[in-house]
């Protein structure tokens, strides 16, 4: 049952099984060539004289794991089904990573305490059991901002965009700072509740990158369908012409615009006077970047929520993600500029896949 205050359930290891796999497997990550390469490449640059770097002698992490180290699942759910909850669990089950170092803590809306109560009984079950399985119930000040528009089809109007990030981002922050602030992770992999596939080797794929911030590419179940076949266009490298946008809107006293992709050339006004503007056709995605002589661990501007992994510390120490412009991005684009200020290193892998409902 989920009630209004958060209700941590910790695993009864004196009553559940408690022989994990790890006791007597240590997965070791199988990279390419170009990956290994390009870690030789970002450690160098560590140990360069003024990096502005967060941990420049740490040791490599791919050739294999050098200790146990905790991670933090994090979701926000809202308006979901039975099937997609389902998904979400068999997914997460399929992590080759030691459950007993793997939490999860998910936000639910109002709307999805029925549906997610039998997601959440087969998360306690699981055995091996994970560390711990958190739910919050979604506040109502939280909940109405999710209200008028921002329910309807209009939310997808280039005009509502602002409030609609906005929205998201608060709702992130709750469950990040919640959740977070009760766990002793040195990871956090956000987790979209509606992702229709990745690996068993997500985690370690992404933990092999041995950086501060670092997302998958994300693609479309319908391939196709939208363009290229990546559903994810918040993960963006910048372009001497997108920079150059960037430094006109600020020239015009606009910098508080918002800038977002996919409405073509348009811009429009958001209630509250704000400037949005699309800049579709200047910025470079993850399947733009896949023969880039950086690849497969390219350098980001901005990053998408369906999947990121990040330094739990980070977040310890004010990462998070805007409600407002920062720097003309928000929400999960805007926890990249702010990470990117912090002195971490936000990137994105061109060679590991998820796919999107």
């Amino acid at each position: 049952m989920i009630t209004v205050a958060p209700v941590s359930v910790q695993a009864d290891l004196k009553n559940r099984e408690t022989k994990s796999t790890w006791d007597t497997h240590i997965p070791r990550v199988n990279i390419s060539a170009a990956l290994a390469a390009r870690l030789e490449e970002i450690r160098a640059e560590r140990a360069a004289p003024g990096y502005r770097g967060r941990y420049p002698g740490e040791e490599a992490w791919w050739g294999g794991l050098r200790r146990r180290e905790k991670v933090l699942v994090l979701s926000p759910v809202r308006r979901t089904n039975a099937r997609r909850q389902k998904r979400f669990v068999k997914l997460l089950l399929s992590l080759d990573w030691d459950r007993r170092d793997l939490s999860v803590a998910t936000l639910v809306s109002p709307d999805s305490v029925a549906v997610c109560e039998a997601a959440d009984a087969a998360l306690r079950d699981a055995k091996p059991p994970f560390a711990s399985v958190t739910t919050y119930l979604e506040p109502a000040g939280l909940a109405g901002l999710n209200t008028g528009d921002q329910e309807s089809g209009a939310r997808h109007k280039l005009e509502h965009q602002l409030a609609r990030r906005s929205a998201i981002a608060r709702a992130r922050n709750h469950l990040a700072v919640a959740a977070v602030g009760a766990s002793d992770a040195e990871w956090v992999l956000w987790l979209d509740n509606d992702l229709l596939f990745y690996g068993a080797d997500l985690l370690l794929q992404l933990r092999a990158s041995d950086v501060d911030v670092v997302v998958p590419t994300c693609y479309c179940s319908g391939g196709d369908a939208c363009g290229s076949g990546v559903y994810d266009r918040n993960s963006w490298a910048e372009t001497p012409a997108s920079a150059a946008k960037l430094r006109e809107l600020d020239a015009a006293g606009r910098g508080d615009a918002l800038v977002v992709h996919g409405y073509g050339a348009a811009t429009a006004t958001a209630p509250g006077g704000e400037a949005i503007v699309s800049m579709d056709g200047r910025r470079r995605f993850l399947d733009d970047l896949r023969t880039d002589a950086l690849a497969p661990l390219v350098p980001l501007g901005g990053v998408g929520a369906t999947c990121i992994l990040l330094r739990a510390d980070l977040v310890r120490e004010g990462l998070s993600f805007p409600s407002f412009a920062l720097n003309h991005a928000i929400e999960s684009e805007g926890i990249a500029q702010m990470a990117l200020k912090m002195g971490a290193r936000v990137y994105g892998r061109t060679d590991v896949a998820i796919k999107h409902a």
